[in-house]
């Protein structure tokens, strides 16, 4: 009985060390492809630096050095959030496009016993600028909405 428990510590402490030396990994990543952006809205079309929405509000971004929105939108399936501050201005996230590293998970032995949920893609500032147009129709809008004296 002794020679038993003296084999099941010995096991244990091996396990224990060959865990804590990096050589076994219980855990194993789960990639998922995520959409980031809070809400999102669709840009019908790219002026230069304006970008047109969906619904009707044109926004000019203040980035003269950004070569190509397209290539940032056409990760993004031209889906942008729209943050509007305060002071007029807005910031514009896009989704772009990840890659999950597998340094991590390079153990020599692998026991896929705990899953490590990993999101691919982020949300990420691509502009900040202000609204150019379409907010004055908006405005009006809701100002037809509104009680006369």
């Amino acid at each position: 009985m002794k020679v038993r428990s003296y084999i099941l510590v010995g096991l244990v402490v091996v396990w224990f060390l060959f865990l804590m030396s990096d050589l076994v990994g219980i855990h194993y990543p789960q990639i998922v492809e995520n959409q980031p952006l809070k809400s999102p809205i669709r840009v019908i079309r790219i002026e230069g630096n304006n970008l047109e929405l969906e619904d009707g509000r044109t926004l000019s971004l203040n980035d003269p050095s950004r070569e190509s929105w397209s290539e940032v939108l056409r990760q993004s399936e031209n889906m942008v959030d729209v943050e509007e501050s305060d002071s007029g201005s807005v910031a514009v996230y896009a989704r772009q496009d990840g890659w999950v590293c597998g340094t991590p998970w390079a153990q020599p032995i692998r026991i896929p016993l705990i899953r490590d949920t990993v999101y691919k893609n982020r949300r990420e500032l691509v502009g900040i600028g202000k609204v150019s147009r379409g907010s004055s129709q908006q405005d009006a809008a809701a100002d037809t909405d509104k009680p006369r004296r």
